[in-house]
């Protein structure tokens, strides 16, 4: 059952945090990066779909904690950049 995103989310397992949520939110970032992977960039696919999956945790995170608004500016456009 996608062994990479279960490597991503164990790097945020605590005693709070819901494993299931965390490998929903890997899976978005894993299908996110899916459908905008191109394999003619020589990229490999887990280099390129890791970035996506932390994103997604990452923003899981700030939307439990109510922070998602507060990220400055500058980070909000680099994260939406690794999200497209």
């Amino acid at each position: 059952m996608c062994p990479l995103v279960r490597h991503i989310t164990a790097r945020f397992a605590r005693e709070d945090t819901d494993m299931d949520d965390l490998f929903q939110e890997g899976c978005i970032g894993l299908i996110k990066a899916l459908e905008s992977y191109n394999p003619e960039r020589g990229i490999k696919f887990s280099t390129y779909a890791v970035p996506f999956m932390l994103g997604e945790i990452r923003l899981m995170g700030c939307r439990k904690n109510g922070r998602a608004e507060s990220l400055p500016e500058k980070r909000t456009v680099l994260l939406a950049f690794y999200l497209i």
